[in-house]
């Protein structure tokens, strides 16, 4: 699923439309602001700010973390079977790791 990668973008393709917008518009909203500050500040004050907010990024990325875990949620909850099975909690937990392993490596 694509939610796992960007939050809000396969509700989007299912044609959810509220719900897609839901969760990507904040994702869009933080790429941006990121990508505004790395364009307009030196290397070494980025690399200063990020030593000094340490903490907070770390609490950022639980807060990521969490956000992209309920848009796969939702999306799972959405067009998952009325009786899942083994296959679909297989299916949800490859999800989960795809989504947690990478940020918790990180």
């Amino acid at each position: 699923m694509i939610d796992s990668l960007i939050p809000g973008v396969g509700h989007l393709a299912a044609g959810r439309r509220n719900l897609g917008l839901v969760f990507a518009v904040p994702t869009l909203v933080a790429l941006v602001a990121v990508a505004a500050v790395i364009a307009t500040t030196s290397l070494p004050r980025l690399a200063a700010g990020v030593v000094n907010l340490l903490g907070a990024i770390l609490i950022l990325e639980g807060l990521v973390l969490a956000w992209r875990l309920i848009a796969v949620m939702a999306a799972v909850l959405a067009v998952g079977p009325r009786r899942p099975g083994l296959r679909h909690s297989v299916r949800v937990a490859v999800l989960i790791a795809v989504v947690i392993l990478p940020q918790a490596y990180l």
